[in-house]
């Protein structure tokens, strides 16, 4: 019974978590001409740093973490490891890409 009280609290914050985000976003982008863009880098930028990040502590490191609990390790799994880390270089090109194009249109006004 404790597990569902738990379950049900926690939709409770992400529901009242997300309807805010919901309202703070829509309303930001009433005032803010190409509002998009601005959105581009305030909710892109962060998870790219973030990206980045995680992709220079996994070759540093030599495992991939998710928490506390390693992965995919370069020593036990070399090709799941390599294709982790291909697949998030390949998001964070994609999202680099997208943070050019809202650069670009935001400088030529």
């Amino acid at each position: 019974m404790a597990v569902l009280v738990a379950i049900g609290r926690m939709a409770a914050i992400c529901a009242f978590a997300g309807l805010a985000l919901y309202l703070g976003l829509s309303a930001f982008a009433e005032g803010v001409a190409a509002a998009h863009l601005w959105l581009a880098f305030g909710l892109g930028g962060p998870l790219f740093a973030l990206m980045a990040f995680q992709i220079a502590t996994a070759l540093r490191d030599g495992e991939i973490h998710a928490g506390r609990l390693v992965v995919y390790s370069r020593e036990h799994q070399p090709f799941l490891y390599r294709l982790h880390l291909a697949l998030h270089a390949a998001m964070a090109a994609i999202l680099l890409a997208i943070l050019a194009f809202a650069a670009r249109h935001l400088l030529a006004g």
